[in-house]
Formats: structure tokens, sequence, C-alpha cells
């Protein structure tokens, strides 16, 4: 589910994937360490 979702939305962005990636990435980090 949320490897389609990341697709999706990469999708969706088209030009700047990494950017949405890159946050996306940071609050999973961030709420891991908490």
């Amino acid at each position: 589910s949320n490897a389609c979702d990341s697709s999706g939305t990469a999708r969706h962005l088209g030009r700047s994937p990494s950017l949405h990636t890159r946050a996306r990435l940071f609050l999973f980090f961030t709420l891991g360490l908490h």
C-alpha cells in the first residue's frame, strides 16, 4: 500500500519526486526516533 502510494505520488509530482521522497523519509526517521 505504501509503495503503491509512493509510486502514485511520484508520478503525480512528475518533476520533483525526490523532494517528496526525502521529506517522507525524514518524517519516517523522525517518527522512528520518537
